[in-house]
């Protein structure tokens, strides 16, 4: 909502100079006209037509009982949303299962409408065995996948309602020390899904020293057990030093300490939320005492977008992949596509849908004759009359009309197809073996939309340069945030896309120096090996003229004593 706020005073900066001259300068009005196209006020009507339109949000809520979930999320948002909330004693909880309880409210402020739905998990973690407690969660995400899948693929996209959750917050218990088992299978079991914010609930049980432990200690088992947890996005480059220092204090804060109060008591002669105990008051909203506002402020006013982002770029676009593949499979197996999202009846078809019926079934035939096409390239190109093109499938990829299936092939680079078809649409690279990307790969595929590079032990040297800059270009790169350096140290879980030239080249220079310091000292070997066979060379020239003198000097004899030999025979 503030992003709404500064973008009204960004066009206002950007109107200012024009409307200072209308004052200044009437007379000048009419050339000034002609100069101003207008375009500057775009973001005047996004900002009408999102604030008409409203927004919508969905949040869950997850762990056991007791950790101040509701108070929270009523202290997040300034309203009560558990007003019929009905307590349960220890017997009713020993029987009671996971469920999905839903509450949905309309909030106005300021003439911005948002539509908060509040996904609640009563009974999870609350019971003696806990094994796949979080089913139910999971499948209730997938379900609102499917859903949204659904209505994306129907004839009526206008008015598509949008449930998907968009984040949940994880409550941490602060009694224990660390992580417990069933909050790491739970993590593990919705890190591909959802959004996870860990947070550490009722921090006024703990002292500064034992909060920042607890911290460490978290942040280290996250990283241990290969959970992914939201990752805030790297701040560009022109942003201003107090939005850089916020995003720092918001990374170094997680997972964040929280207290929640409905409330309000009286402290130094002011009225704030808080709670009262014999020593003194916790404020909510007091920064030294719990991480509430920085929460709140990642959540709501400089994150919410940016989650809804990644729900819709990233976990949403796996879950189509795999339908997509699953669609994939049936048309490899039987030629012909069936649906894992339930088809509903329609009504009778019209002239659309009848043209649409008749493309379906010219397809074999058009499949067929491009087959004979591509047989004719392929003879052409060997003949050397066409360039040689890959019109098949490549081995050992799956391929449909437009996607090309590659995940989990054991692919290396060496082992990489050369060359797709141009017609791909959706390449699917992820979870095998590569480690760079050979330059020029995607340079000539006109129709492609998405890649899935996820998976990959990417080496973020000099071979990597190309998959940088070709990730840059691409306009949604929230789609390639998994897209991670696994080597060099250094580097490592770093996002690609985000990576600046000067860390990559540093590893450049290292490299040339290596193979300059060996190419010198292969050349010093060379010439030491070169000047042993000249002196070699010449040690034997002059035996050989040592040895070629005393040949002749010995024939000389010879013939002088054959000469008296003869003589004396005489």
């Amino acid at each position: 909502m503030d992003s709404l706020a500064l973008q009204e005073r960004l066009v206002e900066r950007l109107l200012s100079p024009r409307t200072q001259a209308q004052r200044s300068h009437p007379a000048k009005l009419k050339d000034h006209e002609k100069q101003y196209v207008g375009f500057a006020t775009l973001p005047n009507q996004v900002h009408r037509k999102s604030v008409k339109k409203g927004f919508d949000f969905t949040l869950m809520v997850a762990g056991e009982s007791g950790l101040g979930k509701s108070t929270l999320v009523n202290s997040l948002f300034l309203t009560d949303l558990y007003k019929d909330r009905k307590l349960l004693n220890a017997e009713e909880r020993i029987n009671q299962t996971v469920e999905i309880v839903k509450h949905t409210v309309d909030i106005e402020e300021k003439g911005v409408k948002l539509k908060l739905t509040i996904v609640d998990t009563p009974g999870f973690g609350d019971a003696v065995n806990n094994t796949e407690c979080w089913k139910p969660i999971t499948d209730y995400i997938d379900q609102q996948f499917e859903q949204y899948f659904r209505d994306e693929s129907g004839l009526n996209r206008k008015n598509i309602q949008d449930n998907r959750v968009h984040c949940c917050l994880y409550f941490i218990s602060p009694f224990g020390h660390g992580l417990r088992p069933v909050d790491v299978e739970f993590m593990k079991a919705l890190h591909e899904k959802v959004n996870i914010v860990p947070l550490i609930a009722k921090a006024d049980c703990l002292i500064p020293s034992e909060i920042r432990k607890l911290k460490e200690r978290i942040r280290e088992e996250i990283d241990k057990f290969g959970i992914k947890v939201y990752q805030f996005p790297e701040c560009d480059s022109d942003e201003d030093e107090e939005f850089k220092q916020q995003d720092r204090e918001l990374k170094e804060s997680a997972p964040f300490a929280v207290i929640g109060s409905n409330t309000v008591v009286e402290a130094k002669g002011q009225r704030v939320r808080g709670r009262l105990y014999p020593w003194g008051i916790v404020e909510v909203e007091n920064q030294a005492h719990c991480d509430f506002v920085k929460l709140r402020n990642m959540l709501i006013r400089t994150h919410m977008h940016d989650l809804k982002d990644v729900t819709c770029d990233v976990h949403y676009e796996n879950y189509r992949a795999q339908c997509i593949q699953q669609m994939t499979s049936k048309l490899t197996q039987d030629n012909r596509i069936e649906s894992p999202i339930p088809i509903l009846p329609l009504p009778t078809p019209d002239t659309e849908t009848e043209k649409l019926i008749k493309m379906k079934d010219e397809e074999p035939a058009q499949e067929c004759l491009q087959v004979k096409m591509n047989s004719g390239i392929l003879f052409l190109s060997l003949l050397g009359f066409l360039p040689l093109v890959i019109p098949t499938c490549p081995p050992p990829c799956k391929c449909a009309t437009s996607i090309i299936d590659c995940m989990s092939k054991g692919l290396t680079v060496a082992k990489l197809p050369v060359a797709f078809r141009p017609s791909a649409e959706i390449i699917n690279l992820s979870y095998n073996r590569l480690t760079s990307i050979p330059s020029g790969l995607f340079d000539n595929l006109q129709s492609l939309q998405a890649v899935h590079l996820q998976g990959n032990p990417w080496e973020c040297n000099c071979d990597i340069l190309y998959l940088r800059s070709w990730l840059q270009w691409q306009q949604n790169r929230t789609l390639y945030r998994d897209v991670r350096c696994a080597s060099p140290a250094h580097l490592q879980d770093r996002v690609i896309a985000y990576l600046t030239e000067d860390e990559i080249i540093s590893m450049c220079q290292y490299w040339y120096c290596t193979l300059a310091l060996y190419s010198q000292l292969v050349l010093v070997i060379l010439l030491f090996l070169q000047a042993i066979l000249v002196v070699f060379i010449i040690v034997y020239l002059r035996r050989y003229q040592r040895m070629t003198a005393e040949a002749r000097s010995t024939t000389r004899d010879l013939n002088q004593h054959a000469d008296t030999w003869s003589l004396q025979e005489q």
